[in-house]
């Protein structure tokens, strides 16, 4: 398992714009580095454990996914976002060139101990990106994503990281490890899924008709 750079495509936010998106018509898996402000990376982070504390944010799990993605995973909590701070984080991925657009649904995860995802396509979805969140994360407490190189069929891997983003395109076949039962906390992360317009969250939505209409 390789560690680190994919051999496919590593780059930060302040690359050259041209060269990102036009990677990002190919199908493979980039990482990007420094994806937020780091304030803002971790006003995300504290922003989940207090939505996590009151109960109520996260109403939905992984329970709810199909079951071959699922298999003996231990809870993953999901929220959606509200309007306000969607539009914000896209914004802001937008401006640092992370992604060219706001057709994005845009979720919250929470990995509790001993959950994981098994070896699956994201099917359903042409782009998926995942943002760590976690400042502090040791390797060994798992979470780390595993993908399959499309031509040689190698698994490789990469462990999470603090403000560093990983964008699956075009349904490459991956996994995440299972979070180990020590892990001091749960690994939190940002999702984001790209979505037809007829599909995206009512606030991907607005920003982008906002977009529009400005542009317009």
């Amino acid at each position: 398992m390789e560690n680190g750079p994919t051999s496919e495509t590593d780059v930060g936010p302040r690359q050259s714009h041209c060269e990102a998106f036009e990677q990002k018509e190919k199908p493979g898996i980039s990482i990007y580095k420094d994806v937020f402000d780091e304030k803002f990376c971790r006003f995300l982070f504290k922003n989940a454990i207090n939505e996590l504390s009151k109960g109520s944010s996260f109403r939905r799990s992984n329970f709810h996914w199909d079951s071959t993605i699922v298999r003996a995973s231990q809870v993953v909590l999901v929220r959606d976002y509200d309007e306000t701070l969607s539009k914000i984080i896209l914004s802001e991925l937008v401006r640092n060139s992370i992604i060219d657009n706001y057709q994005y649904d845009v979720m919250n995860y929470v990995w509790t101990k001993l959950s994981y995802v098994p070896w699956h396509y994201d099917d359903h979805r042409k782009i998926a990106m995942t943002v760590y969140l976690n400042e502090e994360w040791d390797e060994d407490w798992g979470g780390v994503f595993l993908y399959k190189d499309a031509n040689t069929g190698q698994i490789k891997g990469y462990a999470p990281k603090f403000n560093t983003a990983i964008e699956n395109r075009g349904h490459i076949q991956h996994a995440t490890t299972m979070i180990t039962p020590d892990a001091a906390c749960p690994r939190i992360t940002l999702q984001l899924f790209s979505a037809n317009l007829e599909t995206v969250s009512q606030a991907s939505r607005s920003l982008l008709e906002k977009r529009d209409s400005v542009a317009v």
